[in-house]
């Protein structure tokens, strides 16, 4: 009987310890994920932490209104604007068709500038092709302003030329650009470049004017149809108010400009 009752406590001690066991395995350790990877197409990409910020606000254009709280997952945005060498890639591993004015950017004094005269659907395609994403309107002004409710990507202090490339009035042959990374000063809370001026940013996301009157809290996609995607950040071309962080710009997917380029963005 001793013997029997020392056996049944011992099957209950192992079934403990399975169960523990099991429910470790399920579970599993919190994933720590590194603050900059390098991805396929060897872009640096930064890390964005899962959590709230606030998105929009009160003060300006009515598009950007009403301020609200929004949550987003863990994500990676590229850490520099998509340039004319990365794209040139692209396009030899693909045999895809150049964007107007190939020539002019593809020169060895303008691979480390960003790429323009991209249209939505460009933009699209060179995210997927490197097994990536464009970065939802939300997931940009996160990166863009962090979590305290910035104004521009360094805070809130004005604008400046040692910050942003904005204002300029003539385009110069892709030299009213420059490259990617140059302006350390202007640089986002995650140690992301270039999200104010230098070239608009495609987004996914459809525009509708009043979606922040609806926008769901948790990891908003955007409207499911629309005429305009939208673009993000200001441009060499752009005045001060287009390079606040929260400002929308929007044109048909089709549109194509020299200040028009994109960077992508992937979730862990």
């Amino acid at each position: 009987m001793e013997v029997t009752q020392k056996g049944q406590a011992w099957l209950s001690v192992l079934w403990l310890l399975m169960a523990v066991t099991c429910a470790a395995c399920v579970g599993g350790p919190a994933q720590t994920l590194s603050q900059e990877i390098t991805d396929k197409d060897g872009a640096s990409m930064m890390l964005v932490p899962r959590g709230e910020f606030t998105m929009g606000s009160n003060t300006s254009f009515a598009h950007e209104q009403p301020a609200h709280q929004v949550t987003l997952d863990a994500f990676y945005m590229d850490k520099y604007e998509m340039t004319v060498g990365q794209y040139a890639k692209f396009l030899e591993a693909t045999s895809l068709g150049t964007p107007p004015d190939w020539n002019v950017m593809n020169q060895p004094p303008h691979q480390n500038r960003p790429v323009v005269n991209m249209s939505w659907s460009d933009a699209n395609l060179y995210c997927q092709w490197a097994g990536k994403r464009l970065p939802t309107e939300a997931e940009w002004e996160k990166a863009a302003r962090g979590t305290d409710g910035r104004m521009y990507p360094w805070g809130n202090d004005h604008l400046d030329r040692l910050r942003a490339n904005y204002g300029k009035e003539t385009w110069e042959n892709h030299t009213s650009l420059v490259p990617v990374g140059s302006l350390e000063a202007g640089q986002s809370p995650y140690g992301i470049h270039d999200l104010a001026g230098n070239v608009w940013e495609w987004v996914s996301d459809w525009y509708d004017k009043d979606y922040y009157e609806k926008s769901p809290s948790q990891n908003p996609n955007g409207p499911e149809q629309g005429a305009a995607k939208v673009l993000r950040g200001g441009s060499w071309y752009a005045n001060l108010g287009y390079l606040k962080s929260t400002y929308r710009f929007s044109l048909p997917p089709s549109s194509r400009d020299s200040d028009f380029g994109f960077r992508c963005a992937k979730t862990p």
